[in-house]
This record gives structure tokens, sequence and C-alpha cells, in this order.
């Protein structure tokens, strides 16, 4: 099952809802799931709901998912992902267009100060130093996701970061 985002995380922690969404795909025969765009650091979300991997204590949160796929037969895989400049987005059921202010908001970063649309706030241009850390936070979000249970790791680098 390919990836596609559920937008129902708190501070990028999988619920329930994550749990039936992926665990029913292993029960109904899906032979591998990965699971939607979960961001390596927390300005690297699309929207404050999706989910994240950006510190350890997200890692016992996703054993229950990974265990209960492998053992309906599935494998699981995890996208990680940074939205770069197309983050800090209003939920896909209310538009999704960037949320410029207000406690759902954040600032972008990106490689450059170029906006992804011209109505958005122009992102921070990441200095060679924060693409590098950027860089090492997807290595940081690999080794939680292995240790999560994940036996398929997809980078996702549509959005230049």
């Amino acid at each position: 099952m390919s990836p596609m985002c559920q937008y129902s995380a708190i501070d990028g922690f999988p619920n329930d809802w994550h749990y039936v969404h992926y665990v029913t795909r292993a029960v109904g025969g899906a032979g591998t799931i990965i699971q939607e765009a979960t961001a390596v650091l927390p300005e690297g979300r699309i929207s404050y709901a999706d989910l994240g991997i950006w510190k350890d204590e997200h890692i016992e949160a996703y054993k229950k998912i990974t265990a209960a796929i492998q053992k309906y037969g599935a494998v699981p895989g995890i996208q990680l992902a940074h939205a770069g400049r197309k983050a800090s987005c209003d939920l896909a059921n209310k538009g999704g267009a960037q949320i410029k202010e207000g406690a759902n908001a954040w600032q972008t970063v990106a490689p450059s100060a170029i906006p992804f649309l011209p109505s958005d706030t122009p992102p921070v241009a990441l200095s060679a130093d924060e693409i590098k850390e950027v860089t090492k936070a997807f290595k940081a979000a690999a080794i939680r996701s292995i240790k999560a249970g994940y036996k398929i790791i997809e980078i996702h680098a549509a959005h230049g970061i």
C-alpha cells in the first residue's frame, strides 16, 4: 500500500486511527504497507497533524503498529519526509493552504528563500551547515524507524530537502 497522509497525529505521535488504518490493510491482504510521510523534524511536517519520528519517544508508539502489521503477514515500511517550503499547511480537508500565523503555524525552511506559491511566506534559506543537519535528522529518523520495527525505509525527497 502506498503512503497517504492521514492528518490525524498530535505532536507526531500515531494514535488509534493510524493503528486501525494500517493494520486493517494488513488484515485485508496487503503485502507491503508504507506509512504516510513521517516528518524527520517538527518543522518538516506538511501540517500540524502529520506523523513524526524526530524524537526517541516516538519509537514505542510505532512498535504496536509495526508488530500488528507483521502479525497479519504484511511488511511495514515508512516514508521519511521533510516538507521544506511546503510545510506549515492546514489540513487537506480544510484546503491545505499555508498557515502563516497562529498556534498551528511555523517558519518554513528550504535550500532557498523561494516560496512554493507566490502567496506563501518565503521560507528561511538554510545554510550549508543547516542542510547537513537536516540530512543528519533523516539518518536519526531512519535509525528510529528500524528500532520501531519498520523493514522498508522510503525517502520522500520531492520538496527540495
